[in-house]
């Protein structure tokens, strides 16, 4: 039988905390793991929490000691684990996610596209952009604002992915904008798309939740409530799929 499984956390983040963070992306992907998922996707700057102002203060690097136990998790559960943060490279701050992977050194994807305010903390980059080997085929990563441009989302069919993960912080006003534009995605360019948002309160405002799960046809195989932390997971079995949410 022919089974692919596929995991997203949506959690709220402790403010300032990331060692509480950390433990709660292990707890994450352990559960993953029992469900023998091969990847689980976190929100937009998971590890800290979205803070535009704080950044600098909690930010990490590339190759940080704090995110061994990221890499180890990986290695011993055979999973791809995406994790944000703020990046400090080269003396420039940016909005990242951490790629670690069973079978090559830990990647990073910086956010391409910053939403109008994030340009007063942050810088974008178009250099680094990974492609990660997923079961049979290739993903493609995505930050929020990242999603809106069309001009990324023609990067990733030029990439000729087959997934494509969007990490992200909507709030409940802009939740369901999001959904529509990632369901269009999937539809549109054959991918199978995983988006995981926060709920509760992050940066003052109401995170919207509805972490998300499409097939390469645009059908919504399984999504989340707007409030709860959970692990959505979703499964192609010959090509039949099926979802469910773990509380």
């Amino acid at each position: 039988m022919y089974s692919q499984i596929y995991t997203v956390a949506q959690i709220k983040s402790f403010r300032e905390n990331y060692t509480r963070n950390i433990e709660k992306h292990m707890e994450y992907i352990r559960l993953s793991a029992q469900y023998n998922s091969k990847i689980v996707i976190f929100p937009e700057m998971s590890l800290t929490g979205y803070d535009r102002e704080r950044a600098g203060d909690q930010c990490f690097t590339k190759d940080d000691l704090r995110l061994e136990c990221l890499r180890k998790a990986s290695l011993d559960y055979s999973i791809v684990i995406v994790a944000g943060a703020p990046l400090l490279l080269k003396g420039h701050l940016y909005i990242a996610s951490w790629v670690f992977t069973p079978t090559n050194d830990p990647q990073i994807y910086i956010k391409k596209y910053l939403h109008p305010g994030e340009e007063l903390y942050f810088q974008s980059s178009m250099q680094y952009d990974p492609s990660i080997k997923l079961n049979d085929g290739q993903l493609s990563l995505a930050i929020c604002y990242d999603i809106e441009r069309d001009e990324h989302i023609e990067c990733v069919k030029n990439k000729k992915s087959n997934y494509y993960a969007a990490s992200i912080f909507y709030t409940r006003n802009g939740i369901q904008s999001g959904l529509n534009r990632l369901q269009n995605i999937a539809k549109e360019n054959a991918l199978t798309v995983l988006m995981s948002n926060y709920v509760g309160e992050c940066w003052g405002l109401d995170a919207g939740g509805c972490s998300s799960i499409w097939s390469h046809n645009g059908e919504l195989i399984i999504s989340a409530d707007s409030y709860s932390e959970c692990l959505v997971v979703a499964e192609n079995s010959d090509k039949v799929w099926k979802g469910k949410i773990i509380k």
